[in-house]
């Protein structure tokens, strides 16, 4: 059964805008639809009990799994929508939550963020199509003294500086009214968020980011299955270094095994993706192309196009382990021969 809540202000717009895949919910899809497809070619079993669900009905499946991204996008947003409309209801109060402006100046801070303008505008009942209408309607909420003292505490404290804005609650404390009560922390910079996520992730609590983060924990996640596919060996979040053993299966130091999407799980969206290339690749490409040297350098060029910018410490790694010092050879060319010349 698909994720309803039981906010039609929430409803309406989300609905409005997961038509047109904003929230990239058919991306994702596609994405875990490959690596369930890929599963079955390997005889998993998750994937296969997946399968048996529907009684070998493929489409079926593919349809289920696409409830379930759909579902879990739209629940991530209904956590979003719940700390926002905290925030907006307690300006129109005249009550402020502690750090509510900041949120919806921080959520609606340019005019790409159309989702977030629409949520403002549905809360308030009025139209708003610039985001400086909707800090200036923020100020105007908490009022002339309020706002002064805000002033004073942005050039105190800087938060006004701050790139990223997180809420979160732990599910447990409520307002007078019922509604979640949401705490606000701000950063400046990607690497503090992301050791504030993983604290939060430990402790079980809920949380929703600005939009522009969103978008951007959209790109991460596309790039780390990317990265996780092409790697020999992937390390991060402080659980070690996984083994790639098959074409998306990783293998854990404790052996336990992961397909690229659960490894992500287990790390985190901020975990540190690391793709550990090292000389046993250019071995094996040697091992194929025998001595001729045109076909290793080929090979190689394939690698170059799939690292990108990666290709220069994927080639200095490989001469540190072929026992070379990487600093003799001024361009990739040279450091290529030198490693076709120390595997030949």
């Amino acid at each position: 059964m698909a994720f309803k809540s039981n906010d039609r202000t929430f409803e309406k717009v989300y609905s409005i805008f997961d038509k047109k895949d904003y929230f990239n919910a058919k991306g994702l899809a596609k994405t875990q639809i490959g690596n369930f497809e890929r599963a079955l070619q390997r005889n998993d079993k998750g994937a296969q009990q997946i399968l048996d669900k529907f009684k070998g009905d493929m489409s079926k499946a593919k349809e289920y799994i696409n409830q379930v991204i759909s579902d879990q996008k739209k629940q991530q947003a209904f956590e979003d929508y719940k700390a926002l409309k905290a925030a907006v209801d307690s300006l129109q109060k005249g009550k402020p939550m502690y750090g509510a402006a900041d949120l919806v100046k921080s959520r609606a801070h340019n005019n790409s963020q159309k989702y977030t303008m629409a949520l403002y505008s549905a809360l308030r009942g009025k139209k708003f199509n610039n985001y400086k209408d909707i800090h200036a309607d923020v100020d105007s909420l908490i009022g002339e003294s309020v706002n002064e003292g805000k002033k004073r505490y942005y050039q105190q404290d800087r938060v006004g500086s701050s790139k990223y804005t997180i809420s979160y609650h732990d599910g447990k404390q409520k307002h007078k009214d019922g509604s979640d009560f949401f705490n606000i922390q701000t950063f400046k910079n990607k690497k503090d968020l992301a050791k504030f996520v993983n604290t939060l992730n430990k402790s079980g609590y809920v949380y929703g980011f600005d939009e522009s983060v969103t978008e951007g924990i959209i790109q991460d996640r596309e790039k780390q299955l990317k990265n996780l596919k092409q790697g020999g060996s992937v390390s991060g979040g402080g659980y070690g270094t996984f083994k790639k053993t098959g074409r998306d299966t990783f293998v854990s130091p404790k052996g336990k095994k992961y397909n690229s999407s659960a490894l992500i799980k287990l790390i985190g969206t901020f975990g540190d993706f690391t793709v550990n290339e090292d000389k046993g690749e250019v071995e094996k490409i040697k091992k194929q192309v025998g001595n001729n040297e045109i076909k290793f350098y080929d090979a190689l060029s394939k690698v170059e196009k799939r690292l990108g910018s990666k290709y220069p410490k994927f080639l200095d790694t490989a001469l540190k382990q072929l026992k070379q010092n990487p600093s003799k050879f001024k361009t990739n060319a040279d450091k290529e021969e030198a490693i076709f010349q120390s595997v030949k």
